[in-house]
C-alpha cells in the first residue's frame, strides 16, 4: 500500500496530517489560529450576553410602562370600582373616606351631599329585566384596571354594573334608594330591594358586618342572581311611581324636596304578548306605536310633580336612542328628563359640544343620579355649546368657588381656573383616552 509522504519540521519527519489522530491533528494547529478561535467565541459570547440583557431591560421597560398604563387608566373607573372593590373585602370606612377615594373637586363633593340630604327624598330605579337584555351591544366597565369591556357585552351585564354602582354609592352616602326589576326575577329573588335607608342620618363607619353594608351586598345577590327574561311594561312602572308620589306629595312640598326616577332600560314600551312572534328591535318598535305613546303619556303624566327623571340608555340600536332623544327634545325642559348613554358616547357627545370638559366617569355616575335636580347645567352639558358665564358658573360650581374673574376678563378667568385646578387630582379623559385634568386650558382659552 502507498504510504504518504511525511512532513519535515526542524529535524523530526512527522507522518502527514491525513494519516494524523484527531488529538494530534488539534494539538498541531497554528497558534494564530487558536487565538483567533478563542477571540471570535469571547466576542460572540458578550454580543449574545449584551443582546439578551438589552432583550431583558426592553422587556422589564415594558413591563413597568404597561403597569404604569395600567395603573394610570384604571383610575378611569377608580371613582367609584376603588371603593366599591375596598368594601367587597370587607374593610371598615366612613362617607369621609369614600368622598375622600372619589377624588372630588370640593364644589363638586359639595354639590353631591346637597343634592343627596336637601334636594332628593328617594330614588326609584326602574330596572329593565327583559328578554332583549339579552343582546351584545351592551358597555360595561369591567374593572379599576381597564378601560373598558375587552369585547362584546351584553345590555344586562351593562345594567348589573351601573345598579351595582349606584348601590354602593346609596349605601354608602345614606341615600335611600329603591330598585325595582321590571320583571319577576328568575331564582325567586324579590323584584323590589332597596339600600341606603339604614344609613340615611349616619356618618360613621361601615362595615360588611353590619347593615350598612349588607344592603348593597343583598342588592349584588340579587342582581348577580338574576337572568333577563320577559317584556317591557315601562308604562305600567312609571304609573305605580307616580301614584307613590301623588301619596309623597304633602310631604315632599313641606320639606321642598323631590324625587328622582331613573329608567334603566335597552329599549322602548314593549309588550312582546302583543308583537308579532320573532320580531326584532326594528320590528318591534315599528308594531308598537300605541304602546310607545303610552309611556310618553305615563311620563307626561310626572310633569307637575316635584320629580326629576334620568333615562339611562343601554343599547346602541339607533330608532331607539332616536326614539328616546326626541323624547328628551319634547320633555327635557326645565331639567325634568335628562337622557343618558353610557360612560364613552355621553363623553364624546359633551366633547362636541364642550371640549373644555373632561367628562369623567365620577361626573356621569352623578348625572345618572339626577343631578341635574341640583343645577340645569348638568342637562345641557351633551345638548349646546355653553356660554362663557355657564361656563363660569360651571367652574365655581365644580371648584366650590365664587372667587372668579367675570366672563368678560377672560384672560384673568383661564389663568384663575388654570391655578386652581393644578391643586385637584386628575382623571380619566375617555376622549383622549389619557389622565387629565378637569378643564383643558388651552381650550377653554379659545372659547368664544
Amino acid at each position: 500500500l502507498h504510504r504518504p509522504r511525511g512532513v519535515l519540521v526542524g529535524s523530526k519527519k512527522l507522518p502527514a496530517i491525513s494519516t494524523m489522530t484527531t488529538r494530534s491533528r488539534s494539538c498541531f494547529l497554528p497558534v494564530h489560529f487558536l487565538l483567533v478561535s478563542i477571540f471570535l467565541t469571547q466576542r460572540a459570547n458578550s454580543f449574545v450576553t449584551q443582546v439578551l440583557q438589552h432583550h431583558d431591560v426592553l422587556r422589564d421597560s415594558r413591563k413597568s410602562a404597561s403597569l404604569s398604563r395600567r395603573r394610570e387608566t384604571g383610575l378611569r373607573a377608580a371613582s367609584v370600582s376603588s371603593s366599591t372593590k375596598s368594601l367587597k373585602k370587607g374593610n371598615l370606612g366612613s362617607k369621609d373616606k369614600f368622598l375622600d377615594d372619589l377624588r372630588l373637586p370640593r364644589g363638586l363633593k359639595e354639590t353631591l351631599l346637597q343634592n343627596t340630604k336637601h334636594v332628593f327624598s328617594k330614588r326609584i330605579w326602574i330596572v329593565d329585566n327583559s328578554g332583549s337584555m339579552k343582546m351584545m351591544d351592551g358597555h360595561e366597565i369591567l374593572s379599576s384596571t381597564e378601560l373598558s369591556s375587552s369585547g362584546p357585552t351584553t345590555r344586562w351585564a351593562e345594567v348589573q354594573e351601573t345598579v351595582s354602582c349606584h348601590a354602593q354609592l346609596s349605601s354608602m352616602l345614606g341615600m335611600p334608594t329603591d330598585f325595582r326589576l321590571l320583571n319577576p326575577p328568575s331564582a325567586g329573588s324579590p323584584q323590589q330591594f332597596r339600600v341606603g335607608y339604614s344609613n340615611m342620618h349616619n356618618g360613621g363607619p361601615f362595615s360588611l358586618f353590619g347593615r350598612h353594608g349588607s344592603d348593597f351586598q343583598r342588592a349584588e345577590r340579587i342582581m348577580s342572581r338574576s337572568q333577563p327574561a320577559g317584556k317591557t311594561p315601562l308604562h305600567t312602572a312609571v304609573q305605580d311611581i307616580r301614584g307613590e308620589v301623588v301619596k309623597m306629595l304633602p310631604q315632599l312640598q313641606a320639606d321642598g324636596m323631590k324625587v328622582a326616577v331613573v329608567i334603566c332600560t335597552d329599549g322602548c314600551n314593549h309588550d312582546y304578548k302583543r308583537i308579532p312572534s320573532g320580531s326584532g328591535d326594528d320590528k318591534a318598535l315599528n308594531h308598537t306605536p300605541q304602546l310607545n305613546q303610552e309611556l310618553q303619556e305615563a311620563l307626561e303624566s310626572l310633569q307637575g310633580l316635584p320629580v326629576c327623571v334620568v333615562i339611562r340608555l343601554c343599547t346602541d340600536y339607533g330608532q331607539i336612542v332616536d326614539f328616546y332623544n326626541d323624547l328628551d327634545g319634547e320633555l327635557g325642559e326645565l331639567s325634568f328628563l335628562d337622557v343618558l348613554d353610557d360612560h364613552q358616547a355621553e363623553a364624546e357627545q359633551v366633547y362636541e359640544h364642550n371640549p373644555w370638559l373632561n367628562y369623567a366617569l365620577i361626573l356621569h355616575r352623578m348625572r345618572e343620579m339626577g343631578l341635574q335636580g341640583s343645577n340645569s347645567l348638568f342637562d345641557l352639558l351633551d345638548e349646546r355649546p355653553f356660554t362663557r358665564e355657564e361656563i363660569r358658573e360651571f367652574c365655581a360650581m365644580l371648584f366650590g368657588t365664587e372667587l372668579l374673574p367675570d366672563a368678560w376678563d377672560w384672560e384673568s378667568f383661564v389663568a384663575d381656573i388654570d391655578q386652581i385646578q393644578r391643586g385637584e387630582a386628575m382623571h380619566w379623559n375617555p376622549v383622549k383616552e389619557e389622565m387629565s385634568p378637569w378643564i383643558d386650558i388651552e381650550n377653554l382659552t379659545n372659547q368664544q
